[in-house]
């Protein structure tokens, strides 16, 4: 994609930007990890912030008191579904949502020197193909749900490159962890992040995303065999989301 004169001088300072600022808060988050992944995973929403001010991206968000940590008798914990569309999601959560984010991580990035060490003592790895691993993800992910971490997980598993408003089918890790953990599914919706950092761009541009929280869906309510129900109402509750 060309890009205008304009558009590569802004990119000639915004790129290094994000990178200096990976750089620092990733190190900040790598020393603080020796001594409790909570406080590791602390630097993250700060570093969401600044590389959106930076961009020009401002998080619109809708629905902050559905959060779990603001329901009475709640431990805060809970498994945040979202669609996904764009590069740009990642920072809109982070950035938007007021609580502490856990990511499900690829097991290839447990190989980089120094980020997969950090990513598995602060993060949740999955083995895809290895055996047993299922059952170390759903113990791994329920521990840090029932301590307080909202687990993020994508169900449509990619970024959905359909109209606007659609959704892949969903894949059941993410209704699996809420019932292994008996904490809350939480639907939101991300809107406008596929316009503002669409696919094969080099950054993002200047803009808005709307992100709308909705209200926590209990898995205590299916049993283990009914996993695909609570996949529905999940993901009927986000298609709700996306076109209020």
């Amino acid at each position: 994609m060309r890009m205008s004169g304009r558009e590569l001088l802004r990119a000639a300072w915004l790129l290094p930007f994000f990178g200096l600022s990976t750089a620092i808060f990733g190190l900040l988050s790598l020393i603080a990890s020796l001594w409790s992944a909570r406080r590791a995973r602390w630097f993250a929403p700060l570093w969401a912030g600044i590389n959106m001010r930076a961009a020009g991206i401002h998080i619109a968000v809708e629905g902050v008191q559905h959060l779990p940590a603001n329901q009475p008798g709640s431990g805060g914990g809970c498994v945040v579904a979202s669609n996904h569309r764009s590069a740009a999601d990642i920072g809109a959560i982070l950035a938007g949502l007021p609580v502490d984010v856990c990511w499900v991580t690829k097991a290839s990035l447990l190989k980089v020197p120094f980020l997969g060490w950090h990513l598995k003592r602060v993060h949740i790895p999955i083995h895809r193909q290895r055996a047993g691993n299922t059952d170390r993800f759903l113990q791994d992910g329920a521990d840090k749900i029932r301590a307080g971490a909202a687990v993020v997980i994508f169900p449509e598993g990619t970024r959905n490159r359909g109209p606007a408003g659609s959704l892949l089918p969903f894949k059941k890790g993410a209704f699996l962890l809420a019932h292994t953990a008996g904490q809350p599914i939480l639907p939101v919706a991300l809107i406008g992040s596929a316009e503002l950092w669409p696919p094969r761009s080099l950054m993002p541009a200047s803009g808005s995303i709307d992100m709308r929280v909705g209200q926590p869906i209990d898995p205590k309510k299916y049993g283990p065999d009914e996993l695909a129900a609570l996949a529905e109402e999940t993901s009927q509750a986000i298609a709700a989301l996306l076109a209020e």
